[in-house]
């Protein structure tokens, strides 16, 4: 079973590989085959320089020594913590390991002080949308939003009740 923890510096590289598998896989078709060829790389790798793991809650899944998943959330959303970006690697999905990441945000705010999670999900994700749903996430209407300067359409998504997440995961303690 995948280990989930606090990313650091080290994990950066990791992180953008699965991230980078993810949306290449994910935003075919939504986003241009350009973009997605070449671009999209340079801008993950800009985003997640070391200056992301400030002010954010990074945790990450690791399996034999790889980040297979990832879970960023910026806690001082102005609306709430915002989960800004949840991944699992293709060859991990299925395996509940993007529910253990999103309950251990989910617990990870709570110890902050929090009791509510939000986020955007594109509306052409299907999967992730009925992921979202499975979780018990309260869909709002869609409106237009933008990934590095690509329009797509987004629906945002919340909870607001943490217990909803963290009641059916692993026990306290799954993450460090």
């Amino acid at each position: 079973m995948s280990e989930i923890r606090r990313a650091s510096e080290a994990d950066l590289p990791g992180i953008v590989a699965v991230i980078l598998e993810s949306w290449r896989r994910t935003y075919r078709g939504v986003l241009s085959d350009g973009y997605l060829a070449g671009p999209v790389e340079a801008d993950l790798a800009a985003l997640w320089s070391p200056a992301r793991l400030e002010g954010a809650v990074v945790l990450m899944a690791v399996d034999a020594g790889r980040v297979v998943g990832v879970a960023a959330t910026l806690p001082d959303d102005p609306d709430g913590p915002y989960v800004d970006n949840l991944h699992v690697a293709e060859a991990h999905e299925g395996r509940g390991l993007g529910r253990r990441l999103m309950a251990a945000t989910a617990t990870e705010m709570r110890a902050l002080g929090h009791d509510r999670l939000h986020l955007t999900v594109a509306v052409s994700n299907a999967r992730a949308n009925r992921f979202y749903k499975r979780l018990g996430g309260a869909f709002g209407p869609a409106f237009e939003d933008e990934m590095f300067g690509n329009p797509v359409m987004a629906y945002p998504v919340g909870w607001n009740e943490l217990s909803v997440l963290t009641g059916a995961t692993a026990p306290a303690g799954a993450f460090k």
